[in-house]
């Protein structure tokens, strides 16, 4: 009888760690991280993008309901005893962004900075702040443009049927990253005294923080991001309620 040798099973080799294996291991970590981490900012910045242009879809439905209401657009400002500016439309149309005892507890018989509305300062809506702005909290992100042959001329409301051009082809607020105004505070950009260059001069354009552009509201409702290379021309002849109204400025 013979016996058979029963074979010995080879060694298994050491596990074998090389710098070239380690080198692509942390090569490859780093591109996942790399991209992990451009995809949030991404993520992010889409996020504020889209908070900001809620806020302004939000006020154009206010703007909106204020006009069905009382048959026109509040005015840039009201008047004082005085003749100078003591509330602005933000404060107007508070009501129709559901701010009523915001709006109750607000005194139109003193200036937006006076004793009893000083109280008020620190309770801005949040619509009215862009998340990207770094101003103080009290400031707000949105103005008007006013002055004459705009939807928001001195010291008078407009009206739908007034704007010539088409409602998709006017612009009623715009984005000012850092505007330095309060958002009681009656006073916005002037278009005679404004820089028509996306994100020109700081606190006198159309600027923001945002990468894709500043954001505007058309009449319509609907938002546009206004990147640096938008033509300053195209940008004025939105500003106005119609061809007509770009005359000059000393021009009745």
């Amino acid at each position: 009888m013979e016996l058979e040798l029963c074979e010995t099973p080879p060694k298994e080799k050491p596990f074998q760690f090389s710098v070239r294996a380690m080198l692509i291991g942390v090569t490859i970590l780093a591109v996942v991280l790399s991209l992990g981490g451009w995809a949030y900012r991404v993520m992010r910045e889409e996020e504020r993008i889209n908070r900001c242009q809620h806020n302004l879809k939000q006020i154009a439905v206010a703007l909106h309901n204020y006009h069905d209401v009382f048959r026109h657009f509040p005015a840039a400002f009201s008047a004082g005893p005085n003749g100078k500016p003591w509330h602005s439309w933000r404060v107007e149309i508070l009501p129709f962004l559901e701010q009523g005892p915001l709006f109750k507890s607000y005194s139109f018989a003193e200036p937006w900075n006076g004793p009893i509305n000083g109280k008020l300062t620190k309770a801005a809506p949040d619509c009215y702040r862009c998340p990207y702005d770094e101003g103080p909290a009290t400031d707000t992100s949105y103005l008007a443009v006013a002055g004459p042959g705009t939807i928001w001329p001195d010291g008078k409301p407009t009206r739908f049927r007034d704007i010539l051009d088409g409602t998709s082809y006017t612009i009623m607020i715009v984005e000012v990253a850092n505007s330095g105004i309060h958002w009681m505070e009656p006073r916005d950009l002037r278009i005679d005294d404004m820089d028509f260059r996306v994100n020109g001069t700081p606190g006198k354009s159309v600027s923001s923080n945002h990468i894709q552009g500043a954001a505007v509201l058309f009449m319509d409702g609907h938002v546009e991001l206004l990147g640096p290379d938008t033509a300053t021309t195209k940008l004025e002849s939105w500003l106005l309620v119609s061809d007509e109204a770009q005359q000059p400025r000393d021009t009745e």
